[in-house]
């Protein structure tokens, strides 16, 4: 289910509150500048999202994220990328929601067994690949890298 984040504009000193956020695929970031502060929401690339020209306050600004990366912004008369007034919200995909974004699993072409002693029924997968190797679940999605000497041979 889609949710809402608030990130507040604060005038005194110049910040976004909290700086960085963490949502789910979906979900909407709305800003909000209470004050009459002269502020504006401006993502790092310049297209991703804008909530147009730094303007005098009370005012709120929306975006729904709609994929999963890290998405830098600022306010163009406050600071930069990264530099004065900035934030960064932070998007996770479902695999990365439901594993943690720094799981690892050992990929090989070799069987797993699974289930246990006690257990009645033992079932075998194969997870095969063309090598050994470890499959990384991060920020900017899966990534394959070569097996260390410590990894297990395949059969």
């Amino acid at each position: 289910m889609p949710a809402t984040t608030a990130v507040s504009v604060l005038t005194a000193p110049d910040i976004f509150s909290p700086q960085t956020v963490t949502v789910r695929i979906g979900d909407t970031v709305t800003w909000n500048n209470p004050t009459t502060g002269i502020h504006n929401v401006f993502s790092d690339d310049g297209t991703t999202f804008s909530s147009g020209a730094a303007v005098a306050g009370p005012w709120t600004y929306s975006f729904t994220f709609t994929t999963a990366g890290t998405f830098g912004y600022h306010c163009q008369l406050h600071g930069a990328p990264n530099s004065g007034m900035f934030g960064t919200v932070i998007v996770l995909d479902a695999i990365e929601l439901a594993h943690g974004s720094d799981m690892t699993r050992t990929w090989a072409a070799r069987p797993i067994a699974t289930g246990s002693a006690s257990s009645p029924i033992r079932r075998t997968k194969w997870w095969s690949t063309r090598w050994p190797a470890t499959r990384r679940c991060s920020s900017t999605g899966w990534t394959r890298r070569a097996p260390s000497s410590s990894s297990p041979a395949s059969p």
